[in-house]
């Protein structure tokens, strides 16, 4: 497809490939030669399109969420799947290992009768399901060090399973805007991964993925230790506007905006005056974070400086705006909106439009939205 920004409906989702590719060429530049590699995460934008791009760059997998994720991500070719999750009940589990016969994959596992379940399942379907045992760091996994140790040691004598490694995911750091205090907080959380690992090989057992990270440990998590295989970078490639103005982030770009449309405007809305209402409402952009960050954030107007989003209805978008651009914006015209998360943005949508100036280039389908499963 190619047409112009101008003529699409909205709301409608962007990508400014300039700043996408920016992004992915900074990230896979920094990583290049580094020891660590990129396992970069499909939570962020869902769709396998910019996933080998990605990996054309030099990522050595995914990491999913879902095994839906990871089931989409497979058809379309991308080998070195980690399931950053656990997979429970015997539906998920009678999926897990028909996907495990054919895809190159690892399921995350924090305790013995879960991986027992996986086991029994895997031997009667005659498959071979990889396993990495999560980390415990505020949320699922288990508690660093011998605990961690004892799991491996019986993972390794189950039929129909394999020990890989070890992974977690740090949520003490993510809304730290300071560097040096979230270098210093990751750096807590990253020793007892390590520590973990060592007491594993302690037991003869080998361990060969320690996955860690994300977009805001960047040049942080490799830094820490060549034992790290792979950070588990997320955001990076379409930028939510909190993280980019954490320091360290400033270089990345925010390449993903909503196309929204002016539907009316008022004098006044409170003591609040310049108010405009447009289409983007909480069905088409999500305005916050969840509970494992302190930022709730609202998105930012791009190009308009000075207008601030004050409320979000499901349909409808309030933005004030100065005095001067009350009177220049016009109903019917279009503005950009910046999400503040931009993984919970990808799911409200279909397909992203790929962008160039004003040009759109290309549309491409959001393959894995709503895989929630």
């Amino acid at each position: 497809m190619s047409g112009c920004i101008a003529d699409l409906d909205t709301p409608a989702l962007l990508i400014d490939l300039d700043a996408m590719e920016h992004n992915i060429q900074k990230m896979a530049a920094y990583y290049q030669g580094l020891g660590a590699d990129l396992r970069p995460h499909m939570k962020t934008h869902k769709t396998p399109i910019i996933t080998h791009k990605q990996i054309e760059a030099g990522a050595i997998g995914v990491t999913c969420q879902k095994l839906g994720e990871a089931e989409i991500f497979a058809r379309a070719g991308i080998r070195g799947i980690l399931i950053s999750n656990q997979i429970v009940g015997p539906r998920k589990i009678a999926r897990l290992v028909d996907l495990s016969k054919w895809a190159d994959m690892a399921v995350g596992v924090e305790e013995l009768a879960n991986v027992q379940a996986i086991s029994k399942a895997a031997q009667a379907a005659g498959a071979r399901v990889n396993v990495a045992i999560e980390i415990y760091m505020g949320r699922c996994g288990v508690e660093a060090g011998e605990g961690v140790a004892q799991l491996a040691r019986e993972i390794v004598q189950l039929p129909g399973v394999k020990f890989r490694g070890i992974w977690s995911h740090d949520l003490s750091t993510p809304d730290v805007v300071d560097f040096e205090e979230r270098k210093a907080k990751h750096h807590v959380a990253l020793e007892g991964v390590i520590r973990s690992k060592h007491l594993i090989e302690a037991e003869g057992i080998d361990v060969e993925i320690v996955s860690c990270g994300f977009s805001a440990t960047w040049n942080i998590t490799p830094e820490f230790s060549a034992e790290i295989t792979d950070v588990q970078v997320g955001s990076y490639v379409l930028m939510d506007w909190p993280y980019q103005q954490m320091e360290g982030m400033e270089d990345f770009q925010c390449a993903l905006t909503v196309l929204t449309t002016v539907m009316s405007k008022n004098q006044a809305k409170g003591d609040r005056k310049n108010v405009i209402i447009t289409d983007c409402g909480i069905k088409s952009i999500a305005t916050e974070h969840t509970a494992d960050y302190s930022i709730n954030a609202f998105p930012k107007v791009k190009d308009l400086p000075g207008a601030e989003v004050i409320a979000h209805s499901e349909e409808h978008g309030l933005i004030q705006v100065s005095e001067e651009d009350f009177q220049r914006i016009q109903v019917g015209d279009t503005l950009e909106l910046i999400p503040p998360h931009c993984c919970g943005t990808c799911n409200l949508h279909d397909q992203f439009y790929a962008v160039r100036g004003d040009r759109v280039d290309a549309v491409w389908p959001i393959e894995a939205r709503g895989a929630a499963t």
